[in-house]
């Protein structure tokens, strides 16, 4: 697992910059992204779990994404 996300996952989601028509696109947001990030996770159990987790989360109700929203917010603010 952790081969693909490092060999052919991320290294896709990073191309997606120089695939995009221009830089307002989310194809050129998401290859900005993953341009600048590194899968920290170093054991596949690990990311295992990690996935299974944001598996189980809904995003049915606009509160439920407003609530992940919020977590995100937060933790990019905590982390930066």
């Amino acid at each position: 697992m952790m081969g693909f996300v490092d060999g052919q996952l991320f290294p896709y989601l990073k191309g997606f910059k120089q695939r995009a028509d221009n830089a307002n696109t989310i194809e050129y947001k998401i290859g900005e992204i993953f341009s600048e990030i590194k899968n920290k996770i170093q054991r596949g159990y690990s990311l295992r779990d990690a996935l299974e987790k944001v598996d189980s989360l809904r995003f049915r109700s606009q509160q439920e994404k407003h609530e992940l929203s919020h977590l995100y917010e937060a933790k990019i603010k905590k982390n930066g």
